[in-house]
C-alpha cells in the first residue's frame, strides 16, 4: 500500500511491529505534513491459508464432482485457527494505534471480511475510508473465494476522507486501494 501526499512531507520516526514470524509484521511512520504530524501504518494480518483448499473444491464442481467433505474441514480448521492468530496480532496492533499522539492511517490486509472481530475492532476508534467514499462492494481480493473486501485504509477522527478508489488490476491476488485525506 502506498501513502502520496501533495505537499511537502518528511518523515520524522518510524518503527516495525513485529509478530514474530517471516511473512506477517508492520511498520509505522510519523510523517509531517504541513504543520501536521500523522502516524501511517501498513500491516499485514495472518494470511488464512485456504486458497489451494478452496480451488480443489471449486475445480470439483466445475467437474461436477463430488465436494469432499474433508476438504471443507479443512478450510473451515485453517480459518479457525489464523482467526486465533489474527486476533492476537490485532492486540497488538490495536494498542501501538492507542498509544499514537498523533492522528492515524492504517492501511492493511486484515485477511478478514468487514464483519470479523479484526474489523471490528479496529473500527471502533477508526473511520473505514471505503465506508466514508467508497462505491460499490469494495473487494480487494482477487483470488479464488469471490467478492472479498479483506484490504482497508482506516483513519482517525481528525482526518477527513476525500475520496476512494478500488482498482481491478492484475498486480497481484489484491486489487489496490487508494484515498485522499484532509487533515481537519
Amino acid at each position: 500500500m502506498a501513502l502520496l501526499f501533495y505537499q511537502n512531507i518528511n518523515i520524522q520516526i518510524s518503527g516495525k511491529i513485529d509478530f514474530n514470524t517471516k511473512t506477517n509484521s508492520g511498520v509505522w511512520a510519523d510523517i509531517s505534513v504541513g504543520d501536521s504530524i500523522i502516524r501511517c501504518y501498513s500491516v499485514h494480518l495472518k494470511s488464512n491459508q485456504i486458497s489451494r483448499k478452496a480451488q480443489e473444491v471449486v475445480d470439483d464442481m466445475e467437474n461436477n464432482q463430488k465436494i469432499e467433505s474433508k476438504n471443507i474441514k479443512n478450510i473451515l480448521s485453517l480459518y479457525k485457527n489464523n482467526v486465533q492468530i489474527r486476533a492476537e496480532q490485532v492486540k497488538i496492533v490495536k494498542k501501538e494505534i492507542l498509544s499514537s499522539p498523533y492522528p492515524v492511517i492504517i492501511g492493511a490486509d486484515f485477511n478478514d471480511p468487514p464483519i470479523s472481530y479484526t474489523y471490528k475492532q479496529f473500527s471502533e476508534k477508526l473511520h473505514d475510508s471505503f465506508k466514508d467514499k467508497g462505491v460499490g462492494l469494495g473487494i480487494s481480493y482477487g483470488g479464488v473465494i469471490p467478492f472479498l473486501r479483506i484490504d482497508y485504509l482506516l483513519v482517525s477522527d481528525k482526518l477527513k476522507t476525500l475520496d476512494f478508489s478500488n482498482y481491478n488490476v492484475n498486480y497481484s491476488d489484491h486489487f489496490p486501494i487508494l484515498a485522499s485525506y484532509k487533515i481537519d
